[in-house]
């Protein structure tokens, strides 16, 4: 897996937070990018995720999402939290709707979509 994330500082003390995948996505590259969102947004106020998995094919059983999603330490309570993840055309078995709604449940704003511009779109809507 390819992994690129990109931190965008704005006034107010907003921040976007961009993150690019490519390639095979196993459940340790899906850690490892939840990993770095957690590590990067924790200390700050507020922040909308772009997640970007249009270039990356997914080999994840969905016990390992469920997995995965009860692991994910996002810091909820304090800080507005909105995520989009585009999704890959390669996920026809809808394994990220899983890990969002399983998010989702947690407490989190995500949403899945199948291109950027939807994603950006709603992802510029208010927290």
């Amino acid at each position: 897996m390819d992994l690129k994330i990109k931190l965008l500082e704005f006034a107010k003390g907003w921040h976007d937070l961009i993150v690019i995948a490519q390639g095979e996505i196993d459940s340790q590259a899906l850690k490892r990018i939840f990993n770095e969102i957690e590590k990067t947004i924790r200390p700050l106020v507020s922040c909308k995720v772009f997640i970007d998995l249009e270039e990356a094919a997914l080999n994840i059983r969905p016990a390992a999402i469920h997995s995965i999603a009860n692991q994910v330490e996002l810091p909820i309570k304090n800080n507005p939290i909105k995520m989009a993840v585009v999704a890959s055309k390669f996920d026809r078995c809808g394994r990220l709707h899983l890990l969002c709604d399983l998010l989702c449940r947690r407490g989190l704003r995500v949403a899945v979509f199948d291109n950027t511009r939807s994603a950006g779109t709603w992802l510029s809507e208010e927290i």
